[in-house]
């Protein structure tokens, strides 16, 4: 199971990656109100529990101009990687670091559902056997995004242009919806530039969502 409670001076954790949380946290309260957090299901998403040895840090709340609510949270995993060596056998390297993640709230009933940037590998496992989710009207989003869900009919019947659109002009997030949360992420270590550009994409889903 997955620890949500992330030591700060765990040895795994970068001094330089708490700096930069730090600091975004200081950034994003110059354009966003701080408000209290509230109880999301984190141990649900997929996006969260599925990384390896993922902990929870620091839960920041923020409020727009519009009166809209996200959550700030530091998310701290790793990443195994092999080391290959001309003079011994390669070795599994796992290396650790801190991740900007946004969730929030919202009215769209699209149930549990995935958005993902699609790999090579997912166009190629389509051949065989075809999961992911295609929307016939927006090629350029379905072309570029890999969406999964139970309901695959509800998610057709729901989901709204708009977000679709909006996607389709956006690179590299990862976006989970379950029963009225969202989650948004990407592969992009803790920093100002990523930090700030992920919190106007969560921001502006939400909007759509509602």
């Amino acid at each position: 199971m997955p620890n949500f409670l992330l030591n700060i001076h765990n040895s795994y954790h970068f001094d330089s990656d708490a700096k930069a949380f730090s600091i975004l946290i200081a950034e994003l309260q110059k354009k966003y109100e701080k408000v209290k957090t509230k109880k999301v299901p984190l141990s649900e998403f997929e996006l969260i529990k599925t990384r390896y040895k993922v902990q929870i840090g620091r839960r920041i709340g923020l409020k727009n101009q519009s009166h809209h609510n996200c959550e700030l949270l530091e998310v701290h995993y790793g990443f195994n990687y092999n080391q290959v060596s001309t003079y011994e056998m390669g070795k599994t390297i796992s290396e650790f670091r801190t991740y900007p993640f946004f969730v929030f709230q919202h009215n769209t009933d699209l149930g549990h559902v995935i958005i993902r940037p699609e790999t090579a590998g997912d166009k190629i496992s389509e051949l065989f056997n075809s999961i992911d989710i295609d929307f016939k009207k927006h090629k350029k989003f379905s072309f570029k995004y890999f969406v999964t869900s139970e309901n695959s009919e509800k998610v057709r019947a729901n989901m709204p242009d708009e977000l679709l659109l909006y996607l389709k002009n956006v690179k590299g997030v990862s976006i989970e919806l379950i029963d009225g949360f969202g989650l948004i992420c990407n592969n992009k270590t803790i920093s100002n530039d990523n930090g700030l550009t992920l919190s106007q994409i969560a921001f502006d889903i939400k909007e759509i969502l509602k």
